[in-house]
């Protein structure tokens, strides 16, 4: 609680450094260092609980490290500003509050796991995963910007949940190979910013729906596989294979 000058870390291999916080944590004017939290060595865990908040004069959090970071950020947490991910380590972020400043994992040969988890109380603005084989679970969230997945072997994996609906911009995710949908309603809607993206309905059991609307674009195939199919507008489908192994398609 209470309120904190930004916080640098540079610790041995294998340091676990463990951060939570209700109150502002909020960096400097320092042109590299002048960020909410900023680590060039070891472990990070961070956790902005609800009413937290970490900023600063250049950026919110600059993970430098080859070191792993975990990143919580609660409903009603905000990290504001640039996040400058450049550290080799793997990061994964849950994000059910706002992360309010571009994600930039992209910067040189970043081969680092990304594995971003958006909530349905959470948002994003733009984000650049860089050249690792990267996830990010979509569960009904704000994207207000842009997630281009980079180079790797990218999966958008959306998981709504049973009777929960939401609709996704097709212009909002870029450079992923694959969109699978596991369970609720998922509309897709718009031109397709990854136009070879393969989209997979369901996992096997029932995997609620997908519908498609107003989308075009699409040259990837679609495999139907427990989830419902609709196309509520002609060629909605795109030009891509259909794959039916367990379909209902409307």
């Amino acid at each position: 609680a209470g309120s904190a000058a930004g916080v640098y870390m540079n610790t041995a291999a294998g340091t676990n450094n463990i951060i939570s916080t209700t109150g502002i944590i909020a960096g400097g004017p320092h042109a590299i260092y002048g960020y909410g939290v900023s680590i060039d060595g070891g472990n990070l865990t961070l956790n902005v609980q609800s009413g937290g908040v970490v900023n600063g004069g250049t950026g919110s959090l600059r993970l430098n490290s080859a070191g792993t970071a975990a990143v919580t950020i609660a409903s009603g947490g905000l990290v504001t500003g640039y996040v400058q991910a450049s550290g080799t380590g793997a990061r994964t972020f849950i994000i059910n509050g706002a992360l309010g400043g571009n994600y930039d994992a992209g910067a040189g040969a970043n081969t680092a796991v990304d594995t971003i988890t958006l909530g349905a109380t959470g948002t994003v603005l733009n984000m650049t995963l860089g050249l690792g084989n990267d996830q990010f679970t979509y569960q009904g969230g704000g994207i207000n910007g842009i997630v281009n997945a980079g180079a790797g072997t990218d999966a958008f994996i959306s998981t709504l949940g049973a009777g929960n609906s939401s609709t996704l911009l097709l212009s909002r995710i870029s450079a992923f190979e694959t969109l699978t949908h596991t369970s609720g309603n998922l509309t897709l809607s718009g031109a397709a910013a990854a136009p070879a993206l393969a989209i997979i309905a369901g996992n096997g059991a029932n995997s609620g729906m997908v519908t498609l609307t107003g989308t075009t674009g699409l040259t990837g195939g679609i495999t139907v596989n427990g989830a419902i199919l609709r196309a509520a507008t002609v060629g909605a489908l795109g030009t891509g294979a259909i794959t039916m192994i367990d379909p209902t398609i409307q």
